[in-house]
């Protein structure tokens, strides 16, 4: 049985600077949450997401929830921007099998203090 999905906006305290409000998705099971994903809005025909947390034990709730997720709250969006990869192998697998249009420059940023 796929789990039940909630969809909300969440306040409009947490809008963007652009004045768009975050958005998640989560799912659950009879007991339990399977995951959440929480993304916004960036420009007219770009959203972000900025997390996606999901249970394991549930296979293929994060492709789900992804999916679901864009459907619902992204469809009038072009792009989704959704991060790199952090050097792991499995999660780069999942993000090129999503066929990205294209990929921009990572950076990392110190605080001046703690370069030696």
């Amino acid at each position: 049985m796929p789990p039940l999905i909630y969809a909300r906006h969440s306040a409009s305290s947490s809008a963007n600077s652009n004045g768009q409000p975050a958005r998640q998705i989560s799912g659950h099971d009879a007991r339990h949450a399977t995951g959440i994903t929480f993304g916004e809005k960036i420009n007219a025909n770009t959203a972000s997401i900025l997390i996606e947390k999901t249970n394991f034990q549930y296979f293929g709730i994060s492709q789900y929830l992804f999916k679901e997720f864009c459907r619902r709250e992204f469809s009038d969006c072009d792009f989704v921007n959704v991060g790199d990869d952090l050097g792991f192998d499995n999660l780069r697998r999942v993000k090129m099998s999503y066929h990205p249009h294209s990929y921009g420059p990572k950076y990392t940023i110190r605080q001046k203090s703690l370069i030696k």
